[in-house]
């Protein structure tokens, strides 16, 4: 332990600290013991139960290391800012860090700041997918609220084939008759099921999707084959 580092309060509170924990075992330890916290100069010991709670307005878990805090001009914007006292002399403030990772939402275009892995689909949080899981009453619910792994399973269930050709061996694609770009919704008239080669071919132009059997049409009845 880095005691040498810390104020003679901070040395008295983690010696408070591990009494505490000491006596307390397993999974009781992690559900009832004490947790350490801090925030620029304030600090204390609480529950662990109620670490959530302070996690959201800034507090930070662990130890304080008795640094102290500084105040630095960012070097991109010039506006001066508190770190802690090891920092580095470059660092960039809090909104300058965020637009590092500038990005443009794919479906609505508007420009947002979040890092997203490489790799990844880049959508704002409006747009983003919400997935409905261990849903009990379905009855509100809409299939495409459902994970992809669910709807898989649901429609392997229900033995449905696809629109065009009726080919079922395998996992159908869900294809939006009016694209998302066009304005197209995840309604169940406005969805149809399709095996792997007929959906690409829709989509290079090589065949017509006016004339596709919707998913409203094919599985109304999906509900019948959810279990959860």
């Amino acid at each position: 332990m880095f005691i040498k580092n810390h104020t003679l309060d901070t040395k008295d509170k983690m010696i408070i600290t591990h009494k505490i924990n000491k006596h307390q075992q397993g999974s009781k330890n992690s559900m009832y013991g004490k947790v350490w916290i801090n925030r620029l100069d304030e600090n204390k010991i609480i529950q662990q139960s109620d670490i959530q709670n302070y996690l959201n307005d800034g507090w930070i878990k662990g130890r304080k290391i008795n640094y102290g805090f500084k105040d630095i001009k960012c070097p991109t914007c010039s506006n001066i800012f508190k770190v802690p006292g090891n920092a580095k002399k470059d660092k960039v403030c809090e909104e300058c860090n965020s637009k590092k990772h500038e990005q443009t939402c794919e479906r609505c275009g508007i420009t947002f700041y979040k890092y997203i892995r490489k790799g990844r689909k880049c959508t704002c949080d409006k747009c983003k997918r919400i997935v409905v899981r261990n849903k009990k009453n379905i009855d509100n619910v809409s299939l495409m609220d459902l994970s992809k792994r669910t709807i898989s399973k649901i429609i392997n269930r229900s033995g449905v084939g696809c629109s065009i050709c009726g080919w079922k061996e395998a996992a159908l694609d869900i294809h939006h008759i009016i694209y998302r770009k066009n304005g197209g919704t995840n309604d169940m008239k406005n969805l149809s099921l399709l095996c792997p080669n007929h959906h690409r071919m829709i989509h290079s132009n090589v065949l017509d999707s006016s004339n596709l059997k919707t998913i409203d049409e094919t599985l109304s009845n999906w509900k019948d084959f959810y279990h959860n």
